[in-house]
Order: structure tokens, then C-alpha cells, then sequence
């Protein structure tokens, strides 16, 4: 499926997100966010006839809405149109596994930049990522994939503005290299996941 998302806020960040529903505690799609004016097409993979919620991560209370994929029976097939979203997550955060120390990691964003360039996890274990966006007023998160253009393997948390902190726990991939960035600097903000 062909999804376009067009933005057209002049030096303003936006994207999209969509989720399963407005609790927003599955992530379905994650789309990067451009610098408008901008338009990016995105290849999706089609989601299951439904009602899903999307909204744009820097601005999640001022725009959000309903995707509707199907229509009624007998009728036309809807889309949704001018949205965006990055390669499919092939998993959300993982809920722990039972039992088990998990291995606490602190990664702390400031002057728009990550404090490391590598992130060591053990392979299958259960991990505690915090983040630490101590960037006044600027939306920062973490999210791991499989490389620089790859599939998301943990989305994290949407943006948030600092000073704040927010901690989520996944389980680490498979041994090998992947790549994480922040989706609203990229460019700036990335590095390395090594699994051991």
C-alpha cells in the first residue's frame, strides 16, 4: 500500500504514527518526520480491514485521527491518504520475559546529540532503556533497526520534550549490529547496537 504523507508547515517537523488504537501500546507504523514543506511517499505493507489511530509523534494532541482500512460491505475499499510511515516495526517494545535481571541502560540527549555512539546489549536478555532528553523544549526518543534505512525493531516512546526521562523494557534482538537514531534528528542523533 502507497501512502503519501504531505507537510506543508514551513520549518515545522511533523509524521505520523499508527496505532492499533488511541491507547497507543502497540505501534503499527512509525513514519520519519520531515522539515515541511515536504512530501514522502511510503511503501506499507496493507493492514487488516479496520479502525486504527494515527497522529503525528512532535504533536500527538493537535494531530491525530482515525485510519479506516475496508469499507462497509458491499462498498468501495478505503485508504487512508496523505500519510506517512516508515518501514513496518517487525516487533513492538516486547513485554519481559518472567523472571530475570534486566540490563539497565541510560542514554542522555542533549545539545541535539546522543552522549554515546554504541549501544552493548546481551543478546535475549531483558533490557531497561532510559532516556534522558535534557534538550529544553525539544522532542527527542530512541528507536533501534535493523540498519540506517531498516526496519524498526524497538520504537521506544514517541518524542518528548526535555528536561524529562522515560524508561521502557524490551527484550534485546538476536546477536549483531544494528543502527539507532531519534526520528525527529537523524542526522545528528545515531549510533551503533551491538548484541552479544
Amino acid at each position: 500500500m502507497q501512502l503519501t504523507f504531505t507537510n506543508d508547515d514551513i520549518s515545522v517537523q511533523h509524521n505520523v504514527a499508527i496505532f492499533t488504537d488511541p491507547s497507543q501500546s502497540t505501534n503499527l507504523f512509525r513514519g520519519s518526520v520531515i522539515t515541511g514543506p515536504a512530501s514522502i511517499p511510503y511503501a506499507v505493507p496493507p493492514l487488516k480491514p479496520g479502525h486504527y489511530y494515527f497522529h503525528c509523534d512532535i504533536h500527538p494532541q493537535q494531530m491525530n485521527g482515525t485510519v479506516i482500512v475496508g469499507g462497509p460491505p458491499g462498498g468501495p475499499t478505503t485508504q487512508p491518504t496523505n500519510v506517512s510511515t516508515a518501514p513496518p516495526s517487525t516487533s513492538s517494545p516486547t513485554p519481559p520475559p518472567p523472571g530475570g535481571q534486566a540490563q539497565n541502560v541510560l542514554v542522555i540527549a542533549k545539545n541535539i546529540a546522543f552522549n554515546v555512539k554504541t549501544i552493548d546489549l546481551k543478546a535475549n536478555s531483558l533490557i531497561s532503556l532510559t532516556l534522558d532528553n535534557q534538550d529544553p523544549g525539544i522532542p527527542h526518543n530512541l528507536e533501534i533497526l535493523t540498519g540506517p534505512n531498516g526496519s524498526t525493531l524497538v520504537a521506544g516512546p514517541a518524542p518528548f520534550g526535555g528536561p524529562a526521562k522515560q524508561t521502557w523494557t524490551f527484550t534485546a534482538p538476536a546477536p549483531g549490529t544494528y543502527y539507532f537514531h531519534c526520528i525527529v534528528h537523524p542526522q545528528q542523533m545515531n549510533g551503533t547496537v551491538t548484541v552479544r
